[in-house]
This record gives C-alpha cells, structure tokens and sequence, in this order.
C-alpha cells in the first residue's frame, strides 16, 4: 500500500480527517477547515498525487474523534504507563522519537497541553502517522486501530490529568466545547490569546492588528479598539523577550554552519521538544529567510542552506607567477606549467599502473617538496614491499623517509596539506558520481601553497574517470592512464604555444614500479 493508500484507509475505516505533511510537520495546504470536516477521498487522491510520497497527519479532537498522548522520552512513557491502566489496550504507534497512544476524543482534556512530559493531543492539533517517515525512520503501528478498539480514557485518568496539570491560556479561554470564550468578561483573555498565538506563528503586527481590530468590532458590545491594539503590542513585546534568546543562538548555529542544514539539526542540537519551542523555531527561520540569511536548499523540506555574502578579494597584482618546479614521470611538466591550488588528476583503468604513476610523483617530488600520501588499498606490509621495488638514479633503493603514508579512503578535504604536495591513491566513488565535481572543489578550497594529485578509477573504453565531465571541471591537468598509454585530456597551462591536449605518450611498466617509455608525447595520428 502507499501512504495515499494508508490515507483513504484512515478516511474510510476510522473516519479520520487525515491531511498532507512535510518531514518538518509543516503542512503543504491551508488545513484549518479538516479541523471542522472531513476531507474527501478525491482531495486526498489529489494531494497524493501533488505531492507524492509526503508524509500523513491526523486531524485530533472532535473532528476524528480521537485525543492522543505523544510521548517523546523514556520519563515520559515511564509515566503514561504507570497512569494508564495495566489492563488497557489501546492503539499505539511507534514514532522516530517516541510512541503515540491513541484514545476516544476526551473534551474535559481540551486545554491542557500536557501532563508531566506527556505532550496532549485533541482539538486542532496534529499527530503524523504510519506510514510517514522522518530522518528516513519510519513510524509504525505496534497495536494497529484497525485491529485494536480505541477505548475511552477512564475517568480516574482524566481527573488526575486535571487535577496535577491545571489548564493553560487555551482552558481559560474557551467555554466546554473547546471554542473561544466571546462573553462579556472573558473577551480580554481571549483577545490576547487570539494576538498571542498570531505573533507566535509569524503574523506581523500590522496584519494582527487588523485583525483584531475586526474581531474587537464584532463584540456585543463591541471591545474598544486601543485596547484591542494595546493586546498586540503586549503580544509583540512577550514574543521579543521570549525569542530574543533562540533567535540569537539559532543566528549562532546558522553563522557557524557549512553547507547545508535541517530543522531537526536544530531541534536536536537545542534539544527543542515542545510544539512551542519549535514553532519559535520555524518563526526565526521564516524571519531569517526574509532577511536574506539562509534561503531553503534541496528537496528535502526543513532543508536550508546559509547564504555566503562573503567572498576573499583575490591580491593578483602580488601573486608569484612562478611555475612550481614539480616533476611527473613522463615529464609532463615539459609540456604544462603547475602553479599553486592546481588539481592534477590521473584516471587510470584497471591495472594500468595508476599506483606505480603516483609513487613516482611521489619518489621525484619528495626532496624537493612536503609530500604526503594517502591510500586506501595497501596494509602496512604489502606497502613496504611494493616501494622496496624503486630504485634511485644510482640504482640504490629510494629512502621514502621524506614521504609521509596514511591510510584514508573518504574526506581527504579533512586532512589536506595545504602547503604540501598531497597525493590521493585513489578517490574511491560509490554510484553518486556526480559527487565527485563537488568532492574536487573542496578539496582545491583546502589548498594555498600546495597542489594535489589525485588518482580515479575509469573505464578502459573512456578518457574520463568515475564521474565524466564531473571530474573535469577543476583539475589544470587531467591524465588519462591506460595498459601501455598515457593521454593528456586536459591541460590548461601550456609550456609554449603548442597545445599539449590530446597528445599521447606509449610505455612499459617494469616491477610494477619502473617506467620505460616507448615513445615521446605525440598526437595519435603523428606516429
């Protein structure tokens, strides 16, 4: 079944009044009129087709007739179990952070947020359900409502609830029926509840105003307007001192944050719990997106990235233009000048001697500059052994002392030398290919005096490695290693006026160590 599925279930079976969420619990349509109707099986159908895949919430109080406890610690179920009786069955749904126990709409509860960490949910207020997901955890039912009668509260339970969890602004706002209280005496609480709860979710104060000024004019008698306007700004003034604060560390978060970022990497890192504390949450983002602070990144909803204004003014006119004196086994620096930052990528095909390539970089390179090389394949043992293979100039065997070796296979921008000569053996990609432009300009970030050399895994039938035209994007000299072949696909910064691009060089490989070359750099048909 898909979640519309499990949707029309909810409709047809339990008379639910069910309606689209995202991962954030926010919701992609205005949802106010299912707290008084039922949706129709067309809507649902409509908006599973609109936004296919969305998670699903249930509309609790009276229109579904159910009240709910979300139960979001270990504490907290502690205590649902110990006030709940041990022969009670009742339907119970498991939640990525929790449980949600399900019972019969009970009015006397409306009002009354929660109770000793147990977070109430009845009229107008939304509970997600199976089969939705978050973080890629999906909630699930334990004891289905299908299969599981969903009892009535007894009343030893509701009144303990009352009685140890005294009613909040909304109990002492509305009449039995759960609706605001309009009646002479009661109409300034309400006033300011209706101007409280429109500044928590984000409503400027001039469109409050407005609209309390509407609902002032439709008392009998009417309420006076500078009062009505004295309970916006008595709102406005609670909100700044309360989320003054989290705005301010939620500002923190963003400023310190790389790339991009979740709702619930918030929620998690402040520990944010109650739906009022993350309602504040979803206020400052809002205000920050307008600010032009973060803007929403991805697919995924709740996803946002921070905006980067700032840029480093390159100092050109000072930059030392001369090439480094880098040397590579087939001499290719005779044809292409490398300068500091650059990326040097060699693709290289199965056994084509990709490893032997490096350690020669490696082996010409070391006493002349910091080198360091990171690799992923060979132990301890089999490493000593394969550089054992290289000999010097004089025939002697290579003192690697200067080199240093480490063994790392992912997040080489982390370790990166930014002053050395970094040799990556090699870039090891899993099927999200695409990656690997983004992966090489992280890395080129991480660099200021030194280059690096990065070795990738390619296709014997192709010039480019894992990730195509991705991989080519960044490297100033890209190399393309085959069996007996070596090809310059792409070189930026010629020798002279003759463009080395295309040109090609054949070889042997001796010991797996050794090369010989067979011919000099040539273009193919100028054999």
């Amino acid at each position: 079944m898909t979640r519309t599925d499990w949707a029309l279930k909810y409709l047809r079976e339990l008379h639910w009044s069910v309606i689209p969420q995202w991962e954030d619990r926010s919701c992609p349509i205005k949802w106010s009129p299912y707290r008084d109707r039922l949706p129709t099986e067309d809507e649902i159908r409509d908006w599973g087709i609109k936004w296919a895949g969305c998670n699903w919430a249930v509309v609790c109080g009276k229109i579904s007739g159910v009240t709910a406890f979300d139960i979001d610690t270990r504490e907290a179920k502690e205590r649902a179990l110990e006030l709940l009786p041990d022969s009670m069955n009742y339907p119970c749904c498991q939640s990525p952070g929790g449980s949600h126990y399900y019972f019969k709409y009970c009015a006397e509860l409306n009002g009354i947020k929660s109770y000793r960490g147990i977070e109430i949910k009845n009229n107008g207020l939304l509970l997600t359900v199976p089969p939705s997901s978050r973080d890629k955890i999906l909630y699930g039912w334990i004891r289905s409502p299908f299969d599981n009668a969903v009892p009535v509260l007894p009343k030893e339970v509701i009144d303990k609830i009352k009685a140890e969890a005294p009613a909040g602004p909304i109990g002492r706002v509305t009449n039995g029926d759960g609706q605001l209280n309009w009646d002479e005496g009661h109409r300034d609480e309400t006033l300011f509840f209706v101007a409280n709860r429109m500044i928590r979710g984000g409503m400027t104060k001039e469109v409050a105003e407005d609209a309390l000024l509407r609902l002032a004019s439709t008392c009998r008698p009417p309420f006076p307007a500078d009062q009505a306007l004295e309970k916006v700004k008595s709102a406005v003034d609670r909100a700044d001192k309360r989320e003054h604060p989290m705005a301010e560390k939620v500002k923190e978060f963003v400023r310190l944050s790389d790339g991009t970022f979740n709702i619930t990497d918030i929620f998690g890192h402040f520990h944010v719990i109650t739906p009022e504390e993350k309602n504040n949450i979803y206020v400052i983002l809002h205000r920050l997106s307008e600010e032009g602070v973060i803007e929403r990144a991805g697919d995924r909803s709740g996803s946002y990235r921070r905006i980067r204004r700032e840029c480093d003014e390159m100092n050109w006119s000072e930059a030392e233009t001369t090439p480094l004196k880098v040397r590579f086994p087939f001499k290719e620096e005779s044809l292409v000048d490398i300068y500091p930052t650059n990326l040097i990528v060699s693709a290289g095909s199965q056994n084509s001697g990709k490893t032997a390539w490096l350690l020669n970089c490696a082996k010409l390179n070391k006493d002349k500059f910091d080198v360091h090389y990171f690799q992923s394949e060979m132990g301890e043992a089999e490493l000593k052994l394969r550089l054992s293979k290289f000999q010097g100039d004089d025939g002697r065997p290579v003192d690697w002392s200067r080199v240093k070796f480490y063994e790392r296979s992912d997040h080489f921008e982390d370790v990166i030398r930014p002053d050395g000569i970094n040799i990556i053996d090699y870039l090891e990609m899993d099927d999200s290919f695409w990656a690997i432009g983004k992966i090489l300009r992280v890395i080129f970030t991480k660099l200021k005096k030194g280059i690096a050399i990065i070795g990738l895994q390619k296709d014997y039938r192709r010039d480019t490695g894992r990730g195509d035209s991705f991989s080519l994007e960044k490297p100033r000299l890209y190399l393309a290693l085959d069996a007996h072949r070596i090809k310059i696909v792409k070189a930026k910064n010629w020798k002279s006026r003759e463009n080395p691009n295309g040109k090609e060089l054949t070889f042997k490989l001796h010991n797996g160590a050794m090369f010989e070359p067979l011919t000099s750099w040539h273009y193919p048909e100028m054999k």
